[in-house]
């Protein structure tokens, strides 16, 4: 179930981010242990966490293209 969830968020925001691509540059996701970075143009705009220790999945931190966090750091909701 987790692994279903898991893989729709990213669908989802994979396309909601392809909209994003022709604008902003190119869109790339690295995967990592228990995330997923995107990339613009190299740059990381948001990581999708569903770490074991976290109660659902989270896109944390969320950068502007200048680079402010726009979320809070704690609490990881």
């Amino acid at each position: 179930m987790k692994t279903t969830h898991t893989f729709i968020t990213v669908v989802a925001l994979a396309l909601a981010l392809q909209t994003v691509s022709c604008a902003a540059g190119s869109v790339t996701f690295k995967p990592g242990p228990d995330r997923i970075d995107v990339l613009i143009d190299g740059q990381n705009v948001t990581s999708y966490r569903y770490d074991e220790t976290l109660t659902k999945p989270i896109l944390y931190p969320l950068k502007t293209p200048g680079g402010m966090i726009l979320n809070r750091g704690y609490p990881l909701v």
